[in-house]
């Protein structure tokens, strides 16, 4: 005798950075070494010497990409990030975490990278 049934449910999901609304533009740029652990969305500017290094959301200083996996700066010299086309607006971060705000995601569509 043989019994048949169900003993659970598995369900897998890959979190993703960019989406597949729009061809992306991927690129690498340095980073500073000792800015710590980096996940990825997080929405990055330029800083000192052209590296890159993740978005406070200020205004006067536009973002240039979005961190597309978690970078350890102290491991690596440079991360890939989109440059243009779309990203997850829930993966999106600012430096420290915090999500961006309306004004913040106008600033990233302005500089070519488009949240959905």
């Amino acid at each position: 005798m043989s019994f048949d049934g169900k003993i659970g449910r598995l369900a897998t999901q890959e979190k993703t950075i960019v989406t597949g609304d729009h061809p992306a533009v991927l690129l690498s740029g340095r980073i500073d070494p000792g800015t710590g652990i980096w996940p990825g969305g997080t929405i990055l500017t330029r800083g000192e010497g052209g590296m890159l290094t993740p978005w406070g959301g200020e205004m006067g200083l536009p973002p240039v990409g979005v961190l597309i996996d978690e970078t350890d700066a102290a491991s690596v010299g440079a991360a890939v990030y989109l440059a243009h086309g779309t990203v997850a607006l829930t993966a999106l971060r600012l430096a420290g975490g915090a999500a961006p705000n309306g004004q913040q995601i106008y600033a990233l569509a302005c500089a070519g990278i488009y949240a959905v």
